[in-house]
């Protein structure tokens, strides 16, 4: 029922404005299943126990995405280029920047990795507002505004933020206290199942890739029901 309802959500947002529909082998892996078929403002190469990530489009009007490497524990770390973000994973925690993050992380089934967040008071998921309430996800204060001394004694893995400009100055300010930063552009996509396919990426850091690809053909196939009920109302109506 969560699903369905998130898939109305969906709906009722973007079909206005949506594009075209699945875009058959749009990205596929070199070595697994994991395959992309909406969303296209993320890649993603898997090599053995490596993942080579690229967010295409980390926020509007930019011409060059955002690289991560993602590598698992006790993995050594292969030649990269000084731009790429090393990560090193499964991650112990993180600090969200968004309410949309949130379903994912409860998807997952990774609620309680989520240490932090400004102005919990947004955050409606009841998992992660009994972890509120337990005193276990700190409010860091005004979004684009966080309380910094309240994440460096946080310390988490890392922060998964999003942008709507090129305009990244307190993120830059984390990152130069130690803090990786990772940008989560799902809002940039013009497919509702784009953009739902976003937990693909979030999965990336959990090495949950399996269990978010199952997730996804729920989200898909439910979003794809009710659709087809709902243009069979337009046709046919009372």
């Amino acid at each position: 029922m969560r699903l369905i309802l998130y898939c109305v959500f969906m709906m009722s947002l973007f079909i206005p404005g949506c594009t075209s529909e699945r875009q058959e082998n749009k990205f596929i892996n070199e070595s697994s299943d994991f395959r992309i078929d909406y969303a296209d403002g993320f890649k993603v190469t898997h090599q053995d126990s490596i993942k080579w990530v690229e967010v295409v489009r980390p926020y509007q009007g930019v011409v060059s995405g955002h690289r991560y490497l993602l590598v698992k524990h006790g993995v050594e770390i292969p030649a990269h280029d000084k731009e790429t973000l090393v990560i090193r994973i499964p991650i112990e925690n993180l600090v969200c920047t968004s309410t949309t993050h949130i379903p994912l992380l409860d998807y997952l089934e990774e609620t309680d990795k989520l240490i932090g967040f400004p102005t919990t008071e947004y955050i409606s998921s009841t998992k992660m507002r009994q972890r509120i309430d337990a005193g276990n996800v700190v409010d860091l204060g005004v979004d684009k505004g966080m309380n910094l001394e309240k994440l460096i004694e946080l310390s988490p893995t890392l922060v998964m933020g999003y942008s709507m400009s090129a305009d990244i100055g307190q993120f830059k300010k984390i990152m130069e206290v130690g803090i990786p930063v990772i940008i989560n552009s799902e809002y940039l996509e013009r497919h509702p199942l784009g953009r739902a396919e976003w937990i693909k990426f979030m999965a990336l850091f959990f090495d949950q890739e399996t269990k978010a690809d199952s997730i996804f053909r729920v989200i898909e196939n439910e979003y794809n029901s009710v659709k087809e009920s709902v243009n069979t109302i337009a046709q046919n109506p009372p």
